[in-house]
């Protein structure tokens, strides 16, 4: 299975900014569905998923399936469940963001 599909250097697939690289194999093929959203562009999804991994202290990492983010892990899921709760309000406000730019 490929995560993101393979990009090659000079195709940028990204609306904000350099294609962010592919998920990380093993929490793509070995990993816990934790979270599907929406409408955030790539580079700030994968920001927001960062911050999730940083503050749970697990491996968490993200890939489009059908126009979706789909946020995946590995390690103990109560604190990556957590996390994404404490960082609920920047998910919310990056939403808003890209629904705006949809929406004038």
């Amino acid at each position: 299975m490929n995560p993101r599909p393979h990009r090659h250097k000079e195709q940028n697939m990204a609306t904000d900014g350099p294609t962010p690289p592919d998920c990380d194999q093993d929490i793509y093929e070995n990993g816990e569905h934790v979270f599907t959203t929406d409408t955030i562009p790539p580079n700030a999804m994968d920001g927001w998923v960062k911050k999730v991994a940083k503050l749970s202290g697990q491996r968490v990492d993200w890939h489009f399936v059908g126009g979706r983010a789909v946020v995946r892990a590995l390690g103990d899921i109560t604190k990556i469940k957590k996390a994404i709760a404490k960082l609920m309000p920047e998910h919310d406000r990056l939403h808003l963001d890209a629904c705006r730019k949809i929406r004038p």
